[in-house]
């Protein structure tokens, strides 16, 4: 279990943004926290991406 946020941005209003690289699929369940819509997630060796959808959940964008 190793992530690396590699960039975050909080706006004022509290909202939190996250660029975050994974050492597996199985990292993304360590990512704890309310991130906004459009927060990534690569996976290092792989190269899969996710993002969070409007509704808040983690969705593969790129295989």
């Amino acid at each position: 279990m190793a992530y690396a946020i590699t960039k975050r941005i909080v706006r004022d209003d509290g909202t939190e943004y996250i660029n975050a690289v994974l050492d597996a699929d199985a990292d993304l369940q360590s990512l704890t926290g309310t991130y906004a819509p459009g927060s990534t997630a690569v996976v290092a060796d792989k190269g899969k991406t996710y993002m969070v959808n409007a509704s808040g959940v983690w969705k593969v964008v790129r295989e």
